[in-house]
């Protein structure tokens, strides 16, 4: 049996740490088969597109200073690479544009995150981007090394650092929460 001090405050708490574990396995598979252009790129462009809405509610709600600079770099790093993914698609033999609208899945964090109590936000957010950034570095580190388009690989390759980077700063982020 669980001690007190180990349950979620809430049973807004406990439904959003089962949302966010079904949603990380779930994209986490999605993500580990993307090996065809059209499935990474779909994936890819509607990961920034969250990241960067997170990133937009992560600077208006947020009480961390640390938690904003965060929020700073994933808007930056993002529309960065969505840019380049957006150049890449337009550059095919037959262009295609990203997708214009988060899906259900993201939609569903994007909410998650709105809904957040102030005193649970920062939390909420630095788990959604710790499975974020997990399925997102799973996604390109599969085409990176198994995708069928040479340059995609290449772009892949180049976002990958980055993620992990990204990752990187959450689990420090997440420690820092740990020890207050």
């Amino acid at each position: 049996m669980q001690e007190k001090s180990q349950l979620p405050r809430s049973k807004s708490a406990a439904a959003s740490s089962v949302r966010d574990s079904v949603i990380r396995a779930t994209t986490n598979l999605a993500a580990s088969t993307a090996v065809t252009v059209e499935a990474f790129t779909n994936l890819a462009a509607l990961s920034g597109m969250y990241e960067i809405k997170a990133a937009e509610i992560a600077l208006r709600r947020s009480r961390r200073s640390d938690v904003k600079e965060f929020a700073l770099s994933m808007r930056e790093d993002h529309s960065e690479l969505n840019r380049k993914l957006e150049s890449y698609m337009q550059g095919m033999q037959r262009p295609k544009s990203p997708p214009d609208a988060l899906d259900p899945m993201h939609q569903i964090l994007v909410g998650d995150l709105e809904s957040a109590s102030e005193e649970d936000f920062d939390k909420r957010y630095l788990s959604q981007q710790e499975a974020a950034h997990d399925t997102a570095i799973t996604l390109f580190r599969t085409y990176r090394d198994y995708g069928a388009d040479e340059k995609l690989r290449n772009l892949a390759g180049q976002g990958l650092p980055v993620l992990q980077q990204h990752m990187q700063m959450v689990r420090n982020m997440k420690r820092a929460q740990s020890a207050t």
